[in-house]
């Protein structure tokens, strides 16, 4: 769980033409940005279950175990009234999702916790978006790490993105993976 960095800088002497080479290394707490090191303790990492997002979930987990961080995934189950316009379809339709997402979030936690890091998992129904953004701020997440699907042109224009949106309203970074 302890990560290492080792940075090798070219210095020139002063007072000579000579130049040497420093090697530091150390232990990595944080990220530093900007002067300010950022602790990655908890990352939060949405899913969708296509492939992108099972690469954003195997990212987390390399990151989660090098910083010693938790990870909380997330799947979000859009309207009902998004999937079928029957209202006695909906209830039967909602649970079939609920039941089928409990099932890939199990095995999505199995195969992170089998590395050593700690996972929760969670489902939640309504706007996508604004859903991801609550549980950032609930589970105070340090990281957001999303799978993007890369759509273009109409596609893009039709279903949107989901990590453009968030890029522009989610308090906290986000390490977007896509196909890999």
């Amino acid at each position: 769980g302890i990560s290492y960095f080792l940075v090798l800088q070219k210095m020139r002497n002063t007072g000579s033409d000579r130049d040497f080479f420093v090697l530091t290394a150390g232990r990595v707490q944080g990220i530093d940005v900007g002067g300010q090191l950022i602790q990655i303790r908890r990352i939060l990492c949405p899913v969708d279950f296509f492939r992108p997002s099972e690469a954003a979930v195997a990212y987390a987990g390399f990151l989660a175990k090098n910083y010693n961080a938790r990870i909380h995934i997330l799947h979000v189950v859009p309207p009902a009234s998004s999937f079928v316009s029957f209202a006695r379809d909906m209830g039967r339709l909602v649970k079939a999702a609920h039941d089928e997402s409990q099932l890939r979030l199990a095995r999505m936690a199995k195969t992170v916790k089998a590395s050593g890091v700690t996972v929760s998992v969670e489902i939640r129904f309504g706007e996508i978006d604004r859903e991801i953004v609550n549980a950032i701020a609930e589970y105070k997440a340090n990281l957001v790490v999303a799978g993007t699907h890369g759509r273009r042109g109409f596609q893009h224009w039709l279903i949107g993105s989901v990590c453009e949106r968030l890029l522009k309203t989610a308090p906290t970074p986000i390490l977007t993976v896509g196909h890999v």
